[in-house]
């Protein structure tokens, strides 16, 4: 798994905001595109400054807006297509004032609508403090703090953009701008750390909890008041564990013999990381490893396959390990979209995924891809895609004939000239859900699930989520007809919020590519209405 960290980058405002492009020049030349505006208060005071964020949602591309609020704490920002977004207001010390904001208001815009009252409410943050240090008292420099949120459902990390989770040549943290709420504290490696890795080095700090326990059972718990600070959250921790080391090497399958150079990683606790490469015997080490289940790897050179080794790390090095690599067989081939030469369109291919028995790719500028190291047997060709990014698997030609149901392979085969053929869509449905005699809460969200008949291979993951007035977009649909589900399946939902119970609707509804098709979908509650 590749670890991406994401930068917010605040931009000095011009008289309007950068908008975002569209993704198809022809689109943004005929289709009239919409604008947002609002207000950001710190109860009800407007707010200067404040970075105002419009991402496409979900999203693809580098399908985002920003600007500033004035010193009204008035916003807008136009030129945008239309499309499903969230909305994020970003200032540090301060926090969304309702939780459902947390990670940004969503919105669903029409084509050319200007949208107003896209109003944003902010309180200050709370603070938390204290000293980490060790039984002698000294301080514990440069160790990460994980702040663990417990409000809202299950406990999660919070990643505070202040900057500020790291203690200092005092052994002092202090993280700022964090929402009301329930907190915990920790220090060092773990499972609930809120950032894992994997090479510890030669020793580290086991996971503790404010005061001093291990035990995630007996930490302490730090009530955090709107704009409240708390200090005095100091933990002490015990002595630094030794970590460990695995070992092992690479051979052939059939004949035992070592295999040097092969690319391998290795993995654990939802981490992973790939490419170093045996030594001249085939032989690879891994570091820095605490106590836990890890698993180890190779890649496909020379079209090899292989299963991955797991092995558990306890109170010793673990040596002996064996990666054994079976010959397999490759495909390749080129990517076409059909009838589609527009370079801005191509350019979006990167947005498609593609696999072939559980072997990934990625297409090449020229629209190549390369499956190495398949297991023999039929292999079948996959595509798949963001779900507004609108390209969809017509076909998989070898040799002019359609072999979607799959290729049959043998070791050693290198199947090339397969042609994987994709459409590329700009159906929309546009759709609306209302509750019969009732408006549903403001706070929570629907997620409506879409498919196309007789085609559900290739569209049983279309799912959108309805904003706060309702509306829901599907993009980038071919021609055909779908059903819509919907029900009681909520997303985004908020503590106190009442969630009726909503009997499930199917409905079906006509697409024809390049044109929009709307709906309206009408839900029935479960309850029994309360006798007055």
């Amino acid at each position: 798994m590749k670890l991406r960290v994401f930068l917010v980058t605040v931009l000095v405002l011009v008289p309007q905001a950068r908008s975002i492009a569209s993704s198809n020049r022809t689109q943004s030349q005929t289709e009239p595109t919409a604008s947002i505006s609002g207000k950001v208060t710190l109860r009800g005071t407007p707010v200067s400054g404040v970075l105002i964020q419009v991402r496409s949602d979900p999203p693809v591309g580098n399908n985002q807006a920003t600007g500033k609020t004035d010193a009204n704490g008035q916003y807008r920002i136009t030129n945008i297509p239309a499309g499903s977004y969230t909305v994020v207001a970003t200032a540090l010390a301060l926090t969304p004032a309702e939780e459902k904001d947390r990670y940004g208001a969503r919105i669903t815009l029409d084509r050319g609508e200007t949208r107003e009252n896209v109003d944003l409410s902010l309180i200050r943050g709370g603070v938390i403090t204290g000293r980490v240090s060790d039984a002698n008292g000294r301080p514990i420099i440069a160790e990460r703090i994980s702040v663990i949120a417990l409000s809202g459902g299950r406990p999660q990390p919070y990643y505070s953009g202040s900057g500020m989770n790291t203690t200092d040549d005092r052994g002092v943290y202090r993280v700022f701008g964090l929402p009301p709420g329930n907190y915990k504290i920790s220090v060092g490696e773990g499972r609930a750390s809120s950032i894992r890795r994997l090479d510890q080095g030669r020793t580290y700090y086991p996971q503790t909890y404010h005061p001093g326990v291990a035990e995630d059972s007996k930490a302490g718990i730090v009530e955090l008041i709107e704009g409240g600070e708390v200090s005095g959250v100091d933990i002490l921790v015990g002595t630094r564990a030794k970590t460990f080391e695995a070992s092992g090497r690479i051979v052939d399958a059939e004949t035992g013999q070592p295999q040097p150079g092969i690319n391998w990683g290795y993995g654990g606790n939802a981490m992973s990381t790939f490419g170093r490469q045996s030594d001249a015997n085939g032989e690879f080490r891994i570091t820095g490893l605490m106590p836990g289940r890890y698993s180890v790897f190779a890649g496909c050179e020379g079209d090899y396959y292989m299963n991955q080794v797991e092995f558990d790390v306890a109170d010793r090095d673990v040596t002996g390990l064996e990666i054994r690599r079976h010959r397999g067989a490759s495909i390749s081939g080129k990517v076409v979209v059909d009838g589609v030469t527009d370079p801005e369109v191509l350019g979006k291919l990167k947005a498609v995924s593609l696999n072939a028995g559980g072997v990934g790719s990625s297409i090449d500028p020229d629209g190549s891809y390369y499956f190495c190291g398949l297991r023999p047997g039929r292999v079948k060709v996959s595509a798949t895609s963001w779900r507004s990014a609108g390209f969809w698997l017509l076909r998989v030609e070898r040799d002019g004939v359609d072999v979607r149901e799959g290729i049959d392979v043998a070791p050693g085969d290198h199947v090339t000239g397969v042609r994987l053929v994709l459409g590329y869509a700009t159906g929309t449905i546009r759709g609306q859900v209302t509750l019969m005699g009732d408006g549903l809460p403001q706070r929570v969200r629907l997620q409506i699930q879409a498919r196309r008949i007789r085609d559900e291979e290739i569209s049983n993951h279309l799912v959108a989520d309805t904003d706060e007035r309702g509306r829901f977009v599907f993009e980038g649909l071919m021609s055909g007809e779908y059903e819509l589900t919907a029900g009681s399946t909520f997303r985004g939902s908020v503590a106190g919020a009442r969630i009726p119970r909503l009997e499930h609707v199917t409905q079906r509804v006509l697409v024809t590519n390049g044109a929009e098709s709307a709906v309206t979908i009408v839900l029935k509650s479960l309850e029994k209405p309360n006798k007055q």
